[in-house]
């Protein structure tokens, strides 16, 4: 065997490991943890590409888990090899009054403990009296056992309960990454005195449960470490000085101080380049085992147990103190109750609580506590709050005064006495700091740990240095005495190793020890590790043979460290050597005599100058390199002639090596015994068969429910009016039957039953319900798919007459090729034009012709062909196969009755259009490929000599006429000019403005105000409100206020809408609680406001004053006198209205009130207007600012998150459908969508005279956030539900757009009309953007809407434009200067120097950061696929204009900027030959013009929405002046066949929508009959070639 450390590999073997290894790391998502271990909770904290540093929610979504497990007893716990149900966390503490045996909390302190003579093992049963505690044999640890499970003999392990846990954490872990999440690295917190056997009894529960532990890090340095990752510390190789800090850390089970030394260093990076890490190092530590949290917890249970033993009733009974003590449900209330005291008393001065039924069932117990007297209680404590702090300090050598500060962490830190004696300690309270989050700090340290040393993730490099806590050594015999060498001090650097000299050349054994306390206090060496030596003799033999050692100069060497895993002493390697004398050269010097880079000599040395050898000159410089032992004497005077030979083989021979030979080793842990292979075994089969039996619970309870939920709709299905023609008669009545027995026996003998009996009942009702179901819904699918069926039969006819026709004029152009080749052969040959001649038109554009003696020309080249007489006859084969297998099967249908077995399903006939659809492709495709590419013309000149611009001919593709921005929105509604005016406040203003009033503007007045608790026990409650006189809010707005999901987030705000009459914002707000309240206090605080303007009423100005006064409430929710003052200041007086702001000159509302006074004026003119103001320009009036909260500033988010999708949308929202948003908490940028949605398509005034549809829906109704119990109220904006007059008075009608968190909503589809379900956040990798997900949009069938090819295009081009705006929101503002308004200009400015473009996406970025923009996401899932006409038509059109360099895209390109272009002009009306570069900043003569991104956003919806509308009110004229004109001729009685209105291609292309796409075509179809009540027939996209028409 070779020696340890050299072992050879075959290369083979190492390649296919090697490919292995990246083979599945490749195909594994790579995740991570970071493990906090407490003893009273666990906290996990994930990193995953897209999940960066992320806590991992328990299934209750709380951020840490209970540490306990429990088994909870059932029916059929005691039989056989019948798992108990585990319950993890805080459910599992809950059952301790219950269950108190089978409960496991606080296992942590008994990791590696003996049984035996343990303080800690006594003080864990004085607590839980009734966990059977045993002792676990043979290693004499502390074990469990369970009289409720009496056939499992072997006892539970503290190891085998946590890795329970840990199992129970990686779960949730799993779930929150995502399927396809592999998890199997994890680092883990220690306390700093954790020993040997600590340590791997936490390694060894983290491998039961299937974890590798990177590495052990203890709590100081994960606080530490994520202390440093937000900041930057002084550089000592540049001068800098370290940064010096103190760690102190109490948390339930001990308190402990770690001393940090932080700093920067420059260091050594690829290449030439250096760089500069950041470094934490631990310089001592302290700490105290027995105070922390439970120890104050302790106190109070003990004066709780001396009270009640002095109370009457007890002792009446006669019981003495010492026997309830050892009731474990007496003592589980005890000491939960003690918790919550010690945290109310951290609050408040004084507490209490009372038991019922203690001990005894007509017992009652009052204990009631001031702060005041538990700190009495506790004086013992409060000496030993400093002690941590002295060790630590003594141990790094520092003093009080060399501290920057005192970080605090842990929950008891937050102790008052203890704070108190802190500042006492410290000296000054300005040192204590609070700057990391006292519960996670560590959890995120240690995943940041986790993400460091996995390859996968590239992070701020910090590197950290640990320490063991003791100090560590080796212990070995040599010449019969006991030998011992101190390595390592408590404070030496984890990964350094050190050499050890060993005077022995024999296999012996040492050890390796570490200095660990006793109880008494006592520094006592515990054996780690047995080092056993096996080939010294080998090796010593070896050294001997081959390099002629002797014993004398051989010494053997051990290199040891301190282990990176869990800083524990390991030997890293051994090696035994001698220094020999070298008697040939090595195999390098062997190497290099083989290539010709050794020793000179002969004919391979060089010549000098004069011809003469070099050796002597290259003997000399050799000689000196020459070993320093002499040489003999008989060669001191060699002969002449082959001195030089001799002396280079002597220096041969005299050069010394150390000659070492690697030493074979073993190494065993020492100390506590380890569990054997089989004990193992025997564990991990426990573990596997709770796994196995949770799972088969689990899939039972889904049965069950699934089962339950059947029975259910079985009831709704016999009622419908499509299963009843799907079936019988006799078949209803026998399943109903069955569903009533299965219902019964549900409720009776099944809800014990087995899950293979659950799926047995199942199984037969589906066996029933599933053929009737198939048909329905085949019956429902089928006629749509043999439409679609049809129409590619239709098509690819079309195809093949194409074909022929190409065929047959392929053929007469090639009988006129031959006969040109037959008259060119029989004329005479044509005269060689000279040099001179052809020079002479070489510049003209015209072809070049050459002079001969006949006038002949040259025969023509035939042309090559498209299709070829095989793809004509597979068309034809495969059109005639499907057209006869469509034609059987649908005579064979037609025969059947509804409820018989279809003999054509819907997806044969699918997969047949798919067959169809994808032949023509394929034929289209390969002969695009196989088409030679014509270079294109030279571009013509005009008379001048400038370059022609090429148009479209004709009408196609023409823009429509200029539209007038001014008419847009001149007569915009009241409410939609209030509205905006308010937010576009930059008008004329450059980049130095003046935002005096920003803050100063009059909120408005509000008509309610109110205060929403979540209450565990009642739900959601109003807690406080006041309101206007008549307004009621109760049963409302409490649901409005907190919308579900709102748990999973820290803060939002949420709108919603009150009764139509009132907009509602409130702010929502989660804090920390007792267990009472489930360990969190949910809260809200709101406002309603009167919707006299607008959408939102200006409700989102109330949004940071809100959000203030919920953080201030959820500490103490009783403090109203916050609300009163509020509600004085803001309230709506009686007898007055809510207050309008006063119109800024120039302003829409100014504008429209100018309009007002004209109509009424004598002169029909506006008496103060004296200029012209674009409507745009007003929408920014000067000196002014856009609202930190205003919904608008999101519209960049918006078009990121839907990207094309925003067409459909607005298509939706223009034919105003019902819309709902399903989403997941934060809902306050949902609703900003639905904001957006409605604003983006509102009907600009200047077309309220072109519709005649009243009353007219202006605006799609936002009702923002919904419920469940919002579903009667959005069942009225049905087209079909009552009468709309009601909703009328503000433009309302009709549909509505809202945003939800419940899910139940999407199941009810005929409350909406479009259901638009939004990513979740975890779902969101912003690393990953070309992969992006996309929200789905689908309407009442399920059916995905998708974005046309077209919207595509414009929406790219959308993009491309908006970059020359910057956000409003762009610049973050400051103490000074709030965000504005503006547009990106060149010109250079101080303010403006440098400043990026806009991106999109994503647009969070900041304006300074000097990334590129990402690609642009894939967006094939959400973009209609190209049919086979556009892509024909556009394979015909390049083939036949020869590759024209002006393209229809280019000329759509330029029409879709004419939306966007002069957006700000106030002289300009937009023209559709406008170049993009003319959007500059037109303006008034100060070239102040400019408005901001959001402006130019719904200015360019609005332009289209004139655009479409427009455009069809045009077709519908002209229908309508043919109506009349045909009424009056001859026959005007006689029914035309012709419909009313016609959309022609041209209007398709006016509008900018998509002649080939279905989805356009029917949107044109509803549009016409939504506004005008007319039937539309719209042409879509044809191209007529051969005298074949292709649609």
């Amino acid at each position: 065997m070779p020696p340890h450390g050299r072992r050879r590999f075959p290369s083979l073997t190492i390649l296919l490991s090697l490919f292995c290894f990246l083979a599945s790391t490749a195909s594994a998502v790579s995740a991570v943890l970071g493990i906090d271990l407490g003893t009273e909770y666990i906290k996990t904290a994930l990193v995953k590409p897209g999940i960066p540093l992320e806590i991992v929610l328990t299934k209750d979504s709380k951020r840490k888990e209970t540490a306990a497990v429990a088994f909870k007893p059932s029916k059929s716990s005691s039989a056989p090899n019948v798992y108990p149900e585990r319950i993890y966390g805080g459910d599992a503490l809950a059952l301790s009054a219950r269950f108190p045996r089978d409960v496991y909390p606080n296992l942590k302190p008994l990791l590696a403990q003996q049984y035996q003579n343990n303080d800690l093992v006594a003080a864990y049963h004085r607590r839980f009296p009734e966990i059977g505690i045993i002792e676990s044999k043979p290693r004499g640890t502390v074990g469990f056992s369970s009289s409720s499970f009496p056939w499992m003999d072997d006892p539970y392990s503290v190891e085998e309960l946590l890795a329970m846990e840990f199992k129970n954490i990686k779960a949730n872990a799993i779930s929150m990454a995502g399927k396809g999440s592999i998890i199997k690295d994890a680092v883990i917190t220690i306390p700093p005195f954790y020993t040997a056997e600590e340590k791997r009894a936490v390694i060894m529960a983290a491998d039961l449960a299937g974890l590798r532990v990177l590495s052990l890090i203890s709590d100081g340095l994960a606080v530490g470490l994520n202390y440093a990752t937000s900041r930057t510390f002084p550089t000592v190789n540049e001068g800098g000085r370290p940064e010096t800090h103190l760690i102190y850390d109490m948390g339930a089970g001990c308190a402990s101080a770690t001393v940090l030394r932080f700093q920067g260093k420059t260091v050594k990076d690829i290449g030439k380049f250096n760089k500069t890490v950041q470094e934490v190092q631990i310089l001592g530590s302290g700490w105290d085992k027995s105070f922390g949290g439970d120890a104050l917890n302790q106190v109070i249970v003990d004066d709780m147990v001396a009270k009640f033993a002095n109370t009457d009733q007890m002792k009446a009974l006669g019981s003495e103190a010492m026997q309830f003590t050892q009731h474990g449900r007496t003592m589980a209330k005890l000491w939960k109750e003690s918790e919550r005291l010690r945290q109310v008393l951290s609050a408040n001065t004084e507490t209490q609580v009372s038991f019922e039924g203690l001990y005894v069932d007509d017992v009652n117990f009052k204990y009631k506590i001031t702060r005041a007297q538990f700190e009495k209680l506790s004086l013992k404590y409060a000496a030993k709050v400093g002690s941590p702090i002295t060790l630590a300090l003594e141990s790094a050598k520092v003093s009080l005064s060399d501290l920057e500060s005192v970080i605090l962490h842990g929950g008891a830190v937050r102790t008052p006495f203890v704070q108190k004696e802190l500042e006492a300690i410290i000296g000054s309270a300005e040192k204590i700091r609070t700057n990391v989050n006292s519960d996670e700090a560590a959890v995120f340290g240690a995943a940041f740990k986790a993400a460091t040393l996995n390859p996968s993730f590239r992070v701020k490099e910090i590197r950290t240095g640990d320490t063991p806590g003791y100090a560590a050594g080796a212990t070995w015999t040599s010449d019969g005495k006991e030998r011992q060498q101190k390595l390592f001090t408590p404070t030496s650097t984890i990964g350094a190793e050190k050499q050890v000299a060993f005077k022995t050349l024999q296999d012996f054994t040492f050890s390796l020890y570490q200095q660990v306390p006793n109880q008494a206090g006592e520094l006592i060496d515990t054996p780690v590790a047995q080092i056993q030596t096996k080939n010294m003799s080998a090796s010593v033999k070896h050294l001997e043979e081959t390099f002629g050692c002797v014993a004398a100069d051989m010494s053997t060497k051990f290199a040891i460290r301190l282990s990176p895993l869990d800083s524990l002493p390991e030997v890293v390697k051994g090696s035994v050597s001698c220094e020999a004398t070298e008697k040939k050269g090595g195999v390098v010097d062997g190497m290099k005599d083989l290539f010709g880079f050794g020793s000179k000599k002969g004919d391979q040395e060089p010549l000098a100058e004069n011809g003469e050898d070099t050796e002597a000159a290259s003997l000399s410089s050799e000689s000196e390199t020459a070993a320093t032992t002499s040489l003999p004497k008989e060669s001191a005077s060699p002969d002449p002639a082959t001195s030089d030979k001799k002396v280079d083989d002597k220096v041969k021979e005299a050069r010394k090596k150390t000659q070492a030979v690697y030493v074979d080793f073993s190494s065993e842990a020492a100390g506590l015994p380890q569990l054997s292979e089989e004990t193992l075994g025997r564990v991990r089969e426990r573990l596997d068969a709770f796994d196995a039996s949770d799972r088969s619970r689990v899939r039972r309870e889904e049965t069950l429910n699934t089962l339950e939920g059947f029975t259910y709709k079985a009831r709704d299905l016999l009622e419908d009016e499509g299963f009843i023609a799907a079936s019988t008669e006799s078949l209803r009545i026998e399943i109903e039957k069955k569903f009533r027995d299965a219902s019964e026996w549900l409720y009776g003998d099944g809800a014990d039953a087995s899950r293979d009996a659950l799926k047995e009942r199942l199984d037969e009702l589906r066996g029933l319900v599933d053929p009737v179901q198939k048909r329905k819904d085949e019956a429902v699918r089928r006629p749509n798919a043999l439409k679609s069926l049809e129409e590619a039969l239709g098509q690819m006819k079309v195809m093949v007459d194409v074909v022929k026709q190409q065929h047959e004029a392929q053929s007469i152009a090639d009988e006129q090729a031959s006969s040109a080749s037959l008259a060119a052969e029989s004329a005479p040959s044509a005269e060689k034009p000279s040099a001179s001649s052809v020079d002479d038109f070489a510049d003209l554009d015209d072809d070049t012709y050459t002079t001969s003696s006949a006038s002949i020309s040259a025969a023509p080249t035939p042309t090559a062909q498209l299709y070829s007489p095989a793809d004509l006859t597979s068309l034809i084969a495969t059109h005639d196969e499907v057209q006869s297998w469509l034609e059987s099967k649908s005579a064979a249908q037609a025969k059947l009755s509804p409820f018989e077995d279809p003999v054509i399903l819907v997806s044969e006939l699918e997969a047949k259009s798919r067959e169809l659809h994808q032949v023509v492709m394929d034929l289209l495709q390969k002969q695009m490929k196989k088409t030679p590419k014509t270079p294109p013309p030279p571009p013509k000149k005009d008379k001048g000599g400038k370059k022609m611009k090429g148009g479209a001919k004709g009408g196609k593709g023409k823009p429509p006429k200029s539209v007038d921005i001014e008419e847009l929105f001149k007569d915009m509604p009241a409410s939609e000019i209030e509205e905006i005016e308010n937010a576009m406040k930059a008008k004329r203003q450059s980049l130095h403005l003046d935002l005096s009033n920003a803050h100063n503007e009059e909120l408005p007045q509000i008509a309610a105000l109110f205060l929403i608790l979540f209450d565990v026990r009642a739900g959601y409650t109003v807690a406080w409100k006041r309101s206007i006189p008549g307004l009621d809010i109760a049963d409302s707005v409490e649901y409005k206020s907190l919308p579900s999901g709102l748990h999973d987030v820290q803060e939002d705000i949420v709108y919603f809408v009150h009764h139509d009459e009132y907009a509602g914002i409130s702010s929502f707000v989660k804090g920390e609680a007792d267990e009472f309240e489930r360990n969190a206090r949910m809260l809200a605080v709101g406002v309603l406001i009167p919707l006299s303007f607008g959408r939102l009423g200006k409700s989102w100005k109330y949004a940071d004053e809100l959000k203030s006064l919920a953080k201030k409430l959820v500490n103490d929710p009783s403090d109203t006198e916050l609300l009163d003052d509020a509600w004085q200041e803001h309230h709506l007086r009686e007898g007055e209205q809510a207050t309008r702001p006063t119109s800024v000159e120039g302003s829409p509302s100014a504008l429209r009130e100018e309009r007002k006074r004209a109509k009424s004026s004598p002169d029909g003119q506006p008496r103060t207007r004296n200029r012209a103001v674009s409507t745009a320009s007003a929408l920014a009036p000067p000196g002014q600012t856009l609202s930190l909260r205003h919904p608008a500033l999101s519209l960049s988010t918006y078009l990121d998150t839907f990207g094309p999708l925003v067409f459909p949308l607005y298509k939706a929202a223009l034919l105003r459908k019902r819309v709902l948003l399903l989403g997941h908490a934060p809902v306050e940028v949902a609703c900003h969508f639905v904001y957006h949605i409605s604003i983006l398509s509102t009907l600009p005034s200047s077309l309220h005279n072109l519709l005649p549809l009243s009353p007219l829906p202006t605006r799609l109704r936002p009702l923002f956030s919904v419920g469940v119990h919002d579903i009667p109220e959005l069942n009225t904006g049905s087209r079909d539900s009552a009468p709309q007059e009601a909703l009328a008075s503000e433009g309302q009608a009709y549909g509505w757009v809202a945003c939800t968190t419940d899910g139940i909503l999407s199941t009810k589809n005929h409350i909406y009309d479009i259901l638009v379900t939004l990513p979740s956040p975890s779902s969101i990798d912003p690393e990953n953007q070309t992969n992006k997900t996309w929200p789905r949009i689908q309407g009442t069938t399920a059916v995905s809407m998708k974005a046309t090819q077209r919207d595509s295009r414009r929406y790219r081009v959308l993009r491309q434009d908006l970059s020359h705006y910057r956000c409003s929101s762009s610049r973050p503002p400051s103490s000074s200067q709030q965000p504005t308004v503006e547009r990106y200009t060149d010109s250079p400015s101080p303010d403006n120097e440098g400043a990026p473009l806009l991106q999109l996406p994503p647009l969070s970025r900041l304006p300074t950061d000097p990334d590129p923009p990402p690609p642009e996401p894939n967006q094939t899932d959400i973009l209609e696929s190209q049919s086979w006409s556009a892509l024909a038509y556009s394979s015909f059109m390049w083939w036949a204009s020869a590759g024209e360099t002006r393209t229809d895209r280019e000329e759509e390109a330029e029409y879709d900027s004419s939306l966007l272009a002069n957006v700000e002009s106030s002289n300009e009306t937009p023209s559709p030959g406008m170049s993009r570069g003319t959007r500059g900043g037109g303006g008034g003569p100060e070239g102040d013009g400019r408005v901001g991104f959001e402006m130019a956003v719904i200015g360019y919806f609005h332009r289209l929405t004139v655009l479409v509308l427009r455009t069809l009110s045009d077709v519908v004229d002209a229908a309508n002046d043919d109506d009349q004109s045909g009424s009056s001729g001859e026959g005007s009685d006689v029914a035309r066949e012709e419909p009313d209105v016609v959309v022609e291609v041209d209007d398709m292309t006016r509008m900018g929508l998509d002649i080939w796409s279905e989805s356009d075509r029917v949107f044109v179809e509803e549009l016409v009959d939504f506004y005008w009540g007319r039937k539309a027939v719209v042409r879509g996209g044809r191209v007529d070639c051969c005298g074949v028409r292709v649609t």
